[in-house]
């Protein structure tokens, strides 16, 4: 296996990847940066505290809002090497990481050899999941069972079929129990796997449709103790207590600006009141999370439905195409202490003024370089995937894994929704990946063709 061309190139990508997140980390903490993100790093260090205590599943406030995987992995990795050792966590994810990288890698060979390499090189080299190996969230684990539940899904469109299925059923399952986001995937999965395994296996729609539950039964099988859990002690049969919170300051927080989250800070004080008087009206039950999480869900879905189709329209879309193209590296600015000196922060009384303090603010500014020149990577490769998600589709050999990496695509895009961030695309980092090494075949395919062509009119 190790002679396998292919194989070679991927393990030496892989090292190539823990070898660049060990450089960024040492320069991040060169230059005053930390580990710890904030409020979110604090919550998961919480719940691994707990857990070192002997106390998990004690529903504690902060153990019903997350999910208990990404904090177990934290305090085994404080049990051997020491309680808030945050440099040994991000050590370990840097070779999490580099797995997710050969997986990346392992999936797009599932179509061609040809692929595997060019997605694997991007993985490694992507600003989001540089960023993420080196902060205390869950994007780093998730992404490692997401990526190989996905590969394992690729490659039973080929060979082997009910054994990866049940393989891909199980790595959901796991990357459900990092983030609660996985449980309505099954929505977008289950009727895309449906069509890829009829495509892609010639085989009945009937056994394809059954085939294609397979992955969705062992991820509701991984939900629910939990949500039983929940139901026995506070009568709601939910993932997470976080739910309500989620979708009204958040979600509707965001949507409710033509400029995706502009105004959430708005949106979120003018809500406060109402939920305050509706929680209060619950009485005994107002102390129950979970039955807070539901009035706000509740008040966030009314005040959705109110909102103007046209408003709906403009901030999802906007939302949807910031969390696209724009590059991870812009969370950088905030891990390596810098100023955030972009187009959007610089005064002026026209737009040229604006351009010109903004070429001179950051004349000499190499973080700023840098951001650029990673945000034209990005535009660059959104073309590249494009091509892939085009040649994937027309392809007869591609086309079922093709339609499932779209549905992926197409389902996080909708739940992320008007909330802009390019850490609500790491879910959509594989398949895009996946696609640039579609897009890069093809096109190096072109360009070979072109050669041939010229070669032979000029004898």
């Amino acid at each position: 296996m190790l002679n396998d061309k292919t194989t070679r190139q991927l393990l030496w990508i892989a090292l190539f990847a823990i070898v660049l997140r060990f450089a960024y980390q040492a320069v991040m903490l060169h230059f005053g940066g930390s580990f710890h993100n904030g409020s979110d790093s604090e919550k998961y260090l919480i719940i691994a505290g707990e857990y070192l205590a002997g106390g998990y599943g004690n529903h504690s406030g902060e153990q019903l809002e997350r999910m208990p995987l990404y904090p177990a992995f934290l305090a085994a990795i404080f049990h051997l090497f020491g309680t808030d050792n945050l440099r040994a966590v991000v050590t370990v994810q840097n070779f999490v990481d580099a797995l997710s990288v050969i997986g990346i890698g392992v999936a797009a060979r599932s179509m061609s050899e040809r692929f595997a390499a060019p997605a694997a090189l991007a993985a490694a080299v992507i600003p989001n999941f540089l960023v993420h190996a080196s902060y205390i969230l869950t994007e780093t684990v998730f992404t490692l069972f997401f990526v190989w539940g996905l590969c394992t899904l690729l490659w039973a469109l080929r060979r082997n079929t009910v054994p990866l299925l049940i393989a891909g059923g199980l790595l959901f399952g796991l990357a459900l129990m990092t983030r609660p986001v996985m449980i309505h995937y099954l929505a977008a999965l289950v009727p895309a796997l449906a069509v890829g395994l009829w495509l892609q296996g010639k085989t009945t729609w009937l056994r394809s449709a059954t085939l294609a539950a397979i992955p969705a039964i062992l991820i509701l099988t991984f939900a629910a103790p939990r949500v039983i859990d929940h139901y026995r002690h506070y009568g709601y049969a939910s993932l997470t207590a976080q739910e309500g919170t989620h979708l009204l300051n958040w979600f509707y927080g965001c949507l409710a600006s033509a400029t995706p989250c502009a105004e959430r800070g708005r949106v979120v004080e003018e809500m406060r009141p109402i939920s305050e008087q509706r929680v209060a009206a619950l009485g005994k039950d107002k102390d129950n999370p979970f039955a807070v999480s539901a009035v706000e869900s509740r008040l966030a879905i009314e005040k959705i439905l109110s909102t103007s189709p046209s408003l709906i329209i403009t901030s999802m879309s906007a939302g949807m195409f910031r969390v696209l193209m724009q590059t991870g590296f812009y969370e950088s600015f905030a891990q390596f202490r810098q100023p955030l000196t972009f187009f959007s922060a610089m005064s002026g009384r026209s737009l040229t003024e604006r351009l010109s303090n903004f070429a001179k603010t950051n004349a000499t500014n190499v973080f700023m370089l840098l951001w650029v020149l990673a945000q034209a990577a990005l535009v660059l490769s959104r073309g590249v995937q494009l091509a892939g998600l085009v040649h994937g589709l027309r392809e007869p050999a591609y086309r079922g894994a093709t339609l499932i990496l779209a549905a992926t695509i197409i389902y996080f895009l909708v739940l992320t929704g008007p909330v802009a961030s390019p850490k609500y695309r790491i879910p959509i980092e594989p398949p895009l990946l996946i696609l640039f090494g579609i897009g890069w075949g093809w096109l190096r395919d072109q360009c070979a063709r072109r050669n041939a062509s010229t070669r032979a009119a000029t004898r």
